[in-house]
């Protein structure tokens, strides 16, 4: 198992076992906004995902990047866009990787096709001039 496929499944059994489920308001805006990006995704429109994330995010990964990992996990014959849905979210409280203006933490399920496992987009939220944008994007489920 890679070094990413380790780190986002430690993250995964953090957040099962010590869950701090967000706030009603945060946790309905955080979450319409990881669907809105998932089915970015999901369409293909990387240019409308990437706009999402934070400058920093921005400046680290190119729109073709985001693109390549996202077609590594989730090949054009997966779910249809309106199959995604919210499975967990997390306040970060006590989180290792949690950065100051970090939010939230949002986990989005792309369900499965019947010839393949299903897949998830994990995605950490963080507060910047802009507003809210996501931070850090792992896609793949652990």
């Amino acid at each position: 198992m890679g070094e990413r496929a380790l780190r986002l499944a430690a993250i995964l059994l953090l957040a099962i076992g010590c869950r701090q489920e967000l706030p009603a308001p945060d946790r309905d805006h955080l979450s319409a906004d990881a669907l809105r990006f998932a089915r970015h995704l999901m369409a293909r429109d990387y240019a409308a995902a990437h706009a999402m994330t934070t400058a920093d995010y921005r400046a680290r990964v190119s729109i073709d990047s985001l693109g390549r990992a996202f077609e590594f996990s989730v090949p054009r014959s997966m779910s249809p866009v309106d199959s995604l849905f919210v499975q967990m979210t997390d306040t970060m409280a006590g989180w290792a990787v949690r950065q100051p203006g970090d939010v939230g933490w949002i986990y989005v399920v792309i369900p499965a096709d019947s010839t393949r496992d299903g897949e998830a987009v994990s995605l950490i939220f963080a507060r910047e001039a802009e507003g809210i944008r996501i931070r850090d994007v792992e896609i793949g489920r652990p």
